[in-house]
Formats: C-alpha cells, sequence, structure tokens
C-alpha cells in the first residue's frame, strides 16, 4: 500500500445502504472499494490480506427486527491487525464506548460531510501503514535495544504524538 489511491477497502453493508459510501469513497480517489454483506465475509479478506481498511455500516434499527451485528460484535479486521471504522446513524455514547471496546479505531455518523470521511480514511491508513513500518522494521533484523523500543513505542496503541528525544 503506497498511496490512498491504491488502498483497498471493504465496506460491511446490508442490501442498500453500503453503495452511496462505496460510491462516495470511489469519487475521492480510492481505486479498490468492495462491498460486502456481513461482517464474516469481511473478515476473511482481512485474514486473507486483501483489505487495507474496513468500513462497517450498522444499519438503521426496524421494529420487531433483530439486527445482523450490532456496535458490539467484534471489528472484522481485529484479528488481522486490518483498522475499522464504524459509521452509524446516530454516534451516542454507548455506540462509541462498545465500538471502542469491540475493537473499532473510530465512530462517525452517518450525515457527517465527505471531507470528514476522507480524514478519517487517511487516519486509519497512516495508522495501518505505521503499523508495519514498525512491525517490518522490528522483525527485518536483529538492532539494537533502544531503536527496538522506538519502534515499539511509535507502533503502540497508547502513541498519539508529541516528540521523541533521543540521545
Amino acid at each position: 500500500m503506497n498511496s490512498f489511491a491504491s488502498a483497498r477497502v471493504v465496506v460491511v453493508a446490508g442490501e442498500n445502504c453500503g453503495r452511496p459510501l462505496a460510491q462516495s469513497l470511489t469519487r475521492m480517489g480510492l481505486s479498490t472499494v468492495t462491498v460486502v454483506a456481513s461482517p464474516q465475509e469481511a473478515q476473511l479478506l482481512c485474514e486473507a490480506s486483501r483489505a487495507d481498511i474496513c468500513v462497517v455500516v450498522l444499519q438503521r434499527p426496524v421494529p420487531d427486527e433483530v439486527p445482523p451485528w450490532s456496535a458490539d460484535a467484534e471489528a472484522p479486521g481485529r484479528s488481522a491487525g486490518v483498522p475499522s471504522l464504524l459509521v452509524a446513524d446516530v454516534v451516542t455514547p454507548q455506540v462509541a464506548k462498545a465500538a471502542r471496546n469491540s475493537g473499532y479505531f473510530g465512530t462517525m455518523a452517518v450525515g457527517l460531510p465527505p471531507q470528514m470521511l476522507y480524514r478519517s480514511v487517511r487516519a486509519l491508513l497512516q495508522r495501518r501503514r505505521r503499523h508495519i513500518g514498525a512491525t517490518a522494521m522490528v522483525e527485518s533484523e536483529q538492532q539494537d535495544p533502544v531503536a527496538v523500543g522506538v519502534a515499539r513505542a511509535l507502533s503502540s496503541d497508547v502513541w498519539y504524538g508529541g516528540k521523541v528525544k533521543l540521545q
């Protein structure tokens, strides 16, 4: 994955709600957008290394129907290390907390402007790229302990930015 245009995005959506999202992602410049019907299909694609990002769309609740998946379901790319984004009609604190606990890297509302979706996808791609680069650097050859510690700190989930001073 060299750039935004070559990223492979998997959209998990129901019958008709995934097509507009896939079209907006394609208009942004992504060349490979795959729409699947269930999180299990997306998980298979992630484990086969055919996805860089998963975008899961929560379906609108219909009275007297059980939704096929919810924010409590595990993120499709969690086991393969692929970042996932949850898109819901309304993002409440309960939905955001359930998504965080399930392994999603973020939640966003359906009605947000395309620029916010673009920024979120770029951030997830950057996170994936950093994770892959740090993992490859650690696994490639035996290095001194300071370099390995810095690489692990940069790829850690608790690292959010700031300056690293090397002496």
